[in-house]
């Protein structure tokens, strides 16, 4: 029996040829969709569930106290962490990690300088590789970050520089200056997994930074990432409560000492400073309130976005596979007759048609999967990951698939089954059976539903590629464009005077700045009084920089005046109007030649620019700029940036980058030569947003791939049903556009119905995704109306190359028969 079910099924299957690779293909497709989305999402779900204590590790946050956010931070000051162990006993151990930021390391072997600058610096306490699950190809990680100076590399970085990871108690220098050291390499790591939160190449011994010590009371200097494990009887929240209780006692010496003022008197002024716990599992993708300094994070709505695209897109396949079994009802309608008459039950009928459905899904699962492999290198260029169908994935998966098939063959076909196999012998074969109502009503709100999901796949992606445009040009408050920024310029010593002038001699280089950072994102902060004021304290952030940096970045001076070479700028200081109203001034006029103090410091306010943004919320937060001999802490590295004097074309680009490079080595050659531009700089910060418009963009352009592979089959299938009509039309005199609109226009209703559907429920879905970016753009109805005009002028393309056929085809052809 079975034998002879699946014979006839692939005898079927082989007679229409056409209708089978259809279905085939429509179904391969969703599935390669599906598995692309879920070998994303799986990487995804599982960061740093490789540690062995993930499920008890969770990491410290706390309020944003520098600046006016609800946002909160992912890292914490030094003395954190010892009021915890003083006062949470349930926290098995406490473990910390510091970011001091790049440093050029070198290593000088027997026959040449090996030398790069590296980003990837992390510091940690000497538990840090026993809370964290980091394996040690060599060394013990007990003891390996115990002793100052003392460094662990990942395997690629020990190969880079030594060539082995045989490198035990070998020794590279680090840092410049007054901050270069000597480090001794105490263990060599597993190359990291791809889904850590937790990123580096060099793990520095924390004791190897003195300044940790000196400043452990310090609430301030907010760039330790804290982590606890609790005990496996802790209570999360219990001990989330006794977490918060924490700022009310240990703060208040810091304020006393530091601001004067109790910790009461700190609340009172509406300020805030709470302690927050976050499960280690939850910070890659539910911290998008939350500022991560060890990598970027993405966003759990994101992947519902996927799933649900991916699902709509596998929907759209079965779509397809119902549509066109129902639509050749009334080829196999004979064929159901004849097997009913000779004895043929319906519940065998049906069990015949499903396993014709569940052969083709089969098929197109195989397809599916050799999709997927061939796509996948593309994918990972595009969205910069490394997913890969792995062999012990695949051996996972062959089952669930062979579920999926067997699902999806009885999903798509148990509709054409119970329908083919309710037709009447006696009706069938007499000729009097029609395609009938029911069929059509079916088939026409699944054509519906197909051109809804289309349309709103396509104008989400539009709304996408809209947001990315606005984000490219929304207006910052500076000038960003044709701007190169030269990195640890501050390497050039005593030769950065004869550098930039070969800089400035070169037509194509306008100005030119040195200061410690650049816009948008100012990463300098800290807290000013106005003299006189001492009480009232206000986070800045601030730049150190020369007379030409509001000229360079386009900042318009409104009050006052800039900084000038004819003047000692050292105790100056330019505000922002932002900064005045903060301070309490009417206008900002009102607050030249007042006086700033910082930690003791004074500095004259000499000029006020307007505002521009420095956050990604777009706001404009209180700002000033310093000389770079200022009296006050900053950054030791310091950046060039570059003004051109116009847009250059990519050759001419390249040719100069190769100067700049060239000119550099002439002049430090001890130091590698890197370089930055302001707008992608600034691009860079929407990263997450823009891989998944890409991802989006592709899931679109499938579903519309689907639609129109069930569009084919349905043309083909009308022309094929009513080809006796075409040719007597054809005999009367009907003309070429009259029968292609004869046959186009009921698929030009139903593509208005699903405008109708799609227009609301893409509006919804994507205001909501838009609320999470502070800088956005509204949805414009010219982009939902562009998306239905493509989904029109597609589906033209797609009818007209068989309508258009058809109306060609000489009568004669039609009509011999009769």
């Amino acid at each position: 029996m079975l034998r002879n079910l699946f014979t006839v099924a692939i005898r079927n299957l082989k007679r229409q040829k056409f209708f089978s690779i259809l279905h085939i293909i429509g179904l391969s497709i969703g599935v390669a969709a599906c598995l692309t989305v879920w070998l994303y999402s799986h990487h995804e779900l599982s960061y740093d569930q490789f540690h062995e204590k993930a499920d008890r590790i969770v990491r410290v946050n706390q309020t944003f106290i520098w600046g006016d956010t609800d946002d909160l931070f992912g890292s914490t000051g030094p003395a954190v962490i010892h009021a915890l162990r003083s006062e949470i006993p349930e926290f098995e151990s406490l473990t910390r990690a510091h970011t001091p930021g790049s440093r050029l390391v070198r290593y000088n072997a027997p026959d040449k300088l090996i030398m790069f600058e590296e980003d990837n610096i992390v510091a940690a306490d000497s538990n840090f590789l026993q809370v964290f699950t980091f394996p040690l190809l060599r060394g013990n990680p007990a003891t390996a970050l115990t002793h100052p100076n003392s460094v662990v590399l990942t395997a690629t970085t020990a190969q880079r520089y030594f060539g082995s990871i045989d490198v035990l108690g070998k020794q590279l220098e680090m840092g410049e200056g007054d901050q270069q050291k000597t480090v001794q390499v105490t263990g060599v790591a597993e190359d990291l997994p791809g889904n850590s939160h937790i990123e580096f190449d060099f793990l520095l011994s924390m004791s190897s930074f003195p300044r940790v010590q000196r400043q452990a009371d310090s609430w301030m200097w907010t760039t330790f990432i804290t982590f606890g494990v609790l005990r496996p009887d802790a209570s999360l929240e219990q001990v989330a409560q006794k977490v918060a209780q924490v700022p009310g006692k240990y703060l208040e010496p810091f304020l006393q000492k530091y601001r004067g003022i109790s910790y009461e008197e700190f609340k009172a002024s509406g300020e805030e400073w709470d302690l927050y716990l976050q499960p280690l599992l939850d910070i890659h993708l539910r911290s998008t309130n939350v500022y991560s300094r060890l990598n970027e994070v993405n966003d759990i709505k994101t992947l519902y976005i996927l799933w649900m695209v991916a699902g709509l897109t596998l929907l759209l396949s079965l779509i397809n596979f119902i549509n066109l079994s129902t639509a050749r009802s009334t080829a196999r309608a004979k064929e159901v007759g004849v097997r009913k008459v000779i004895g043929s039950g319906r519940s065998l009928l049906i069990f015949q048609f499903l396993t014709e459905s569940v052969l083709l899904a089969t098929a197109a699962v195989v397809v599916g999967i050799l999709l997927t492999e061939l796509s996948l290198s593309l994918f990972n260029q595009a969205m910069n990951t490394d997913l890969a169908l792995k062999p012990f994935q695949t051996i996972l998966l062959l089952p669930s698939m062979a579920i999926i098939a067997l699902g999806m063959g009885a999903l798509a076909g148990i509709y054409p089954a119970f329908y083919l196999s309710s037709f009447r012998p006696a009706q069938v074969l007499k000729g009097t059976i029609q395609g009938g109502t029911k069929g059509t009503r079916v088939r026409n709100l699944l054509v519906t539903l197909q051109f809804t999901i289309s349309i709103g796949l396509i104008g989400s992606t539009l709304i996408i590629q809209e947001q990315v445009h606005y984000w490219q040009s929304f207006d910052l408050g500076f000038d960003r464009d044709n701007k190169i920024i030269i990195q640890h310029a501050n390497r050039l010593g005593n030769s950065f005077e004869a550098f930039k002038n070969d800089l400035l001699s070169n037509p194509l280089i306008e100005q030119v700045t040195y200061a410690s950072d650049t816009p948008p994102l100012v990463h300098d902060f800290d807290n000013f009084t106005l003299d006189g004021q001492e009480e009232k304290q206000l986070s800045v952030n601030y730049v150190a920089t020369d007379e030409h940096f509001t000229d360079v970045f386009g900042l318009e001076i409104i009050h006052g005046r800039s900084f000038s070479k004819a003047f000692n700028e050292s105790n100056n200081i330019i505000v922002n109007r932002r900064l005045t109203q903060n301070l309490g001034f009417t206008t900002p006029e009102e607050a030249l030649q007042h006086k700033l103090e910082h930690y003791g410091q004074k500095f004259t306010i000499i000029g006020v620019m307007d505002d521009f943004t420095t956050s990604l919320s777009g706001n404009q937060y209180p700002f000033a700029i310093l000389a770079n001999n200022a009296p006050i802490y900053r950054d030791s590295n310091y950046e060039l940036t570059l003004n051109l004097s116009r847009e250059v074309q990519p050759e001419e680009l390249t040719t100069l980058l190769q100067t700049l490079e060239a000119q550099w080595q002439a002049t430090n050659p001890k130091a590698p030569f890197s370089y930055a531009f302001v707008d992608q700089e600034y691009m860079q910060l929407f990263s997450q947003a823009i891989v998944f418009g890409k991802m989006l963009r592709a899931l679109a352009i499938l579903a519309v791939l689907i639609a129109c592979l069930g569009l084919i089959g349905l043309i083909a299938y009308v022309i094929d049903k009513r080809n006796k009509e075409i040719g007597i039309r054809k005999v009367l005199g009907a003309s070429m556009s009259s029968i292609w609109l004869l046959l186009s226009r009921d698929f030009g209703k139903l593509l208005g119905i699903g405008f109708v559907l799609a227009i609301p429920a893409t509006w919804h879905l994507m205001n909501l995704w838009l609320e999470d970016y502070p800088i956005r753009t509204a949805i414009s109805m010219f982009t939902l109306l562009a998306a239905g005009g493509i989904m029109l002028c597609t589906t033209l393309i797609t009818m007209s190359f068989q309508t258009i056929k058809a109306a060609q085809i000489d009568p004669v052809k039609y009509l011999k028969e009769e």
